[in-house]
């Protein structure tokens, strides 16, 4: 059995959002529309916390877990926590209590005031 989360540990304003596709009148796709999908307080566990390049100079890409109380999130959603936009890779819910979200940061494919 896990303890309970201590809400005096969650210490990351987490931001969420989402692209939302759109059609016309006609049918047509229009441009993805951004989605604020909420904020909420988080405990962030760096993975990789370092950039750092491998051999073939290949940037690796920052990984994060956020642990937070359960709530909607979808895998492609962004989190967005300290000046930094991070990409939900998965969602665990296996824990009743919790959802452990971890995601990744690639400067280089950042979306910028997304």
């Amino acid at each position: 059995m896990t303890d309970p989360l201590d809400p005096g540990k969650m210490r990351s304003r987490l931001l969420f959002g989402y692209l939302e596709e759109r059609r016309g009148s006609l049918g047509e796709v229009l441009p993805s529309e951004p989605v604020h999908a909420g904020g909420a307080w988080a405990m962030m566990e760096p993975i990789s916390n370092r950039k750092i390049r491998t051999a073939d100079q290949q940037q690796v890409v920052e990984t994060c877990q956020f642990t937070l109380y359960p709530r909607a999130v979808e895998i492609d959603w962004t989190v967005t926590t300290g000046g930094k936009v991070f990409t939900v890779r998965s969602v665990d819910r296996s824990i009743p209590d919790r959802i452990i979200i971890t995601a990744e940061a690639d400067s280089r494919h950042d979306r910028a005031g997304n």
